[in-house]
């Protein structure tokens, strides 16, 4: 549900965006030398021989037939009628958007049953998981330690699990400091039969969404920057998206592990 809020708030940005166009456009036409009289004329339109006619009439002035010559000022008294218009229809719009974000509770099925009290709630099936019942659900869909590498797991993060470097086992630490769900070298399965074993499967708890986050430790050795790109379009090719489905980090021997930057990806992305 948290889909349609974003949806109606890239729908309002916009309107924004647009309303902004058209008052550009408003203002331009205030300073055409005739725009007062623009204002007090109509064009009206008819069809002969299925071809559009035009006329123009100002104020209670019969109407004039517009001719090669007027065109000019005939597509400008329409383009300013629907300017207004429109600039109408998408405030009206707007105000209607505003009320209804401001009303809208994306979680109201979750906040419902946890505003009951703990004597109802043991006597109901909520109609969605709570969070604790699906963070469960999702960790028995996502093991982890599925990679059959046996390179050697000599770093305890603060979780208990072992990992593969220290680059690994800082990420690990900042995701259990943030209580985020994870799950370490889960076991992916790609569409063409492929197995994968991302670094980390992380859940975003408010989204209810996968995310697999792959660090890149080596990004500095050529053969191990060409695989890991490799790696990547793989990803994008089965459907996992960088910055929507994938998280990736990188360093190399130059550039240590940037922390603040793992921070605001935890932030952004998962949080």
């Amino acid at each position: 549900m948290e889909e349609c809020i974003n949806l109606l708030n890239e729908q309002l940005a916009l309107i924004d965006k647009l309303l902004k166009e058209v008052d550009l456009r408003l203002e331009r036409d205030r300073k055409v030398p005739d725009s007062s009289e623009t204002v007090k004329t109509t064009v009206n339109t008819s069809i002969s021989n299925g071809c559009p006619q035009y006329y123009l009439r100002t104020g209670s002035s019969p109407k004039v037939y517009a001719g090669k010559a007027d065109m000019p000022r005939v597509k400008r008294i329409v383009q300013h009628y629907y300017d207004i218009a429109v600039r109408e229809a998408m405030l009206k719009t707007r105000e209607l958007l505003v009320t209804f974000i401001s009303k809208y509770d994306p979680d109201v099925v979750r906040h419902v049953y946890e505003n009951m009290s703990e004597a109802r709630k043991r006597l109901v099936k909520s109609l969605l998981p709570t969070d604790t019942e699906f963070i469960e659900s999702w960790l028995q869909d996502n093991p982890g330690v599925g990679n059959p590498y046996h390179e050697e797991r000599v770093y305890q993060t603060d979780s208990g699990e072992m990992v593969r470097s220290k680059s690994e086992k800082i990420i690990a630490d900042l995701l259990h400091r943030n209580q985020i769900p994870y799950q370490y070298e889960p076991k992916l399965e790609f569409r063409r039969g492929q197995f994968v074993f991302p670094d980390f499967a992380v859940l975003n708890v408010r989204k209810r969404k996968t995310i697999y986050w792959e660090h890149l430790g080596m990004i500095s050795d050529g053969d191990y920057a060409s695989k890991a790109l490799h790696k990547i379009m793989e990803y994008e090719s089965n459907g996992y998206y960088l910055g929507e489905d994938l998280i990736i980090t990188m360093e190399s021997d130059i550039t240590p592990l940037n922390m603040k930057m793992i921070e605001k990806k935890i932030g952004k992305y998962i949080l």
